[in-house]
């Protein structure tokens, strides 16, 4: 079956990272070929290719955090986000899920056709359709920003983590970083160490170059129609 001459796709799977590519190997080994990954990003990894800040790594043990079906050589126990992101690059191309992944492609709208039996899919890489559709876009995908007041009068640069600027090289800057949890936790130690500086919280207002928000992430949500079609 075709759909305004694209292929109707038994399974659709939103997202590259962990979850959907575990989806697109299970498929394969299933026998089920015909399927496609839409991955928004330029390579697969989900959250471990959007999050490159420094000392960007791992919390849980490297032997729980992959694949059963898949070993990997790993060379610590926390790996490091580069580690991480290269295992799943391996398993994308070890599994043969590479040919069915489309990247730069992100979903922007799917609606159910009842009398069709299948979801037409909106995507920045054109419409598709597929029997199923299967979300798999992480809780680490979309990145949340506070309302700061006067945020919009701030002249330096200013980028959230999981968007860090590598082209802000941070040297002999006075850096504020809003957030205390684990991304803090790895960034502080890392930035630091090279000498740049953190504004520490002792009530002195100062002047600041560039801020980093590492205040986490909103659910991601997939923009399902409303209404199904008859």
């Amino acid at each position: 079956m075709r759909v305004n001459g694209s292929q109707v796709h038994e399974v659709a799977i939103v997202g590259a990272g962990f979850g959907g590519l575990g989806m697109a190997i299970r498929l394969k080994q299933e026998g089920i070929e015909d399927f496609v990954v839409l991955e928004r990003g330029a390579d697969v990894g989900g959250t471990w290719w959007a999050n490159s800040y420094p000392g960007c790594q791992c919390d849980t043990p490297s032997n729980l955090y992959s694949f059963s079906f898949a070993r990997y050589d790993w060379d610590r126990a926390y790996p490091m986000s580069d580690q991480i992101l290269e295992y799943l690059r391996d398993c994308a191309r070890r599994f043969d899920v590479i040919p069915h992944t489309r990247l730069n492609s992100e979903l922007l709208g799917a609606t159910w056709v009842t009398d069709a039996q299948h979801w037409e899919l909106e995507t920045s890489d054109g419409p598709l359709a597929a029997r199923v559709l299967a979300a798999a876009p992480g809780l680490l995908s979309e990145p949340w920003h506070p309302a700061l007041p006067g945020l919009e009068r701030f002249q330096g640069n200013a980028f959230h983590t999981a968007r860090w600027d590598h082209d802000d090289d941070l040297s002999g800057k006075r850096v504020a970083l809003v957030g205390s949890g684990a991304t803090a936790v790895q960034v502080v130690p890392n930035i630091q160490v090279r000498e740049h500086s953190v504004v520490d919280n002792d009530g002195i207002e100062r002047e600041i170059d560039t801020l980093i928000f590492a205040t986490g992430f909103r659910p991601a949500e997939l923009p399902i129609a409303d209404r199904i079609r008859g």
